[in-house]
């Protein structure tokens, strides 16, 4: 009784090693576990944003301003041109027109004339008062870059310097300009002048 006892024990020993297993022991898994995913490279640092030096923001107002001051400019320069052209227009126009005996077609070439005239006129009197505005603001900005050392060394206050030199050559071609226009004038209001004497003696006939 007690020799089938013990073959039956091992027996039964026998049996759960070549089962690869121990009794109530759970069965081991054979399923491959899943790769980790690397993590992602941390993206590089960016650096720092430039400090702007205390007065940066006025040297910027007072550049702008310089600059959209030139744009103005040369469109203007170019009406200048244009009023001039028209005046001599009109003033051909009621030399024509006095030739017919037309002294409606000389007075409204004349009234015309004057008012292009007069545009002008007020164009170099406003011209006067932005120009000295305008070179004052911007001294003084250039004279804000001189305050301290990080203002001297800005960016902004090396393109004021530049741009100081461009708005005096704007101006002194806008003087010119307008100057030439008036000494124009003077023939041309001559013309307008003996055109409308024209029609009126021509009336007295």
């Amino acid at each position: 009784m007690r020799s089938v006892v013990m073959t039956a024990a091992m027996m039964t020993a026998g049996a759960l090693a070549l089962a690869g297993c121990s009794p109530g022991a759970p069965t081991a898994s054979t399923e491959t576990p899943a790769p980790k995913t690397a993590a992602a490279p941390a993206a590089p640092a960016l650096p720092a944003a430039p400090l702007r030096p205390e007065g940066a923001d006025a040297v910027d107002a007072a550049l702008k301003a310089a600059q959209d001051y030139g744009a103005a400019a040369t469109a203007e320069l170019a009406g200048i041109d244009k009023a001039q052209a028209r005046i001599r227009t009109l003033a051909g126009q009621a030399s024509a027109a006095a030739a017919r005996g037309d002294a409606r077609g000389v007075t409204s070439a004349r009234a015309e004339a004057e008012k292009v005239r007069k545009g002008l006129a007020e164009g170099l009197s406003a011209l006067r008062t932005s120009a000295a505005s305008q070179t004052t603001a911007l001294e003084a900005a250039l004279t804000l870059c001189g305050t301290t050392p990080e203002l001297a060394a800005y960016e902004g206050c090396a393109a004021l310097s530049a741009e100081q030199a461009s708005m005096t050559a704007t101006i002194e071609a806008l003087g010119k300009s307008y100057q030439a226009a008036e000494t124009a004038w003077g023939p041309e209001r001559a013309r307008l002048e003996e055109a409308s004497a024209a029609v009126a003696l021509g009336s007295l006939r």
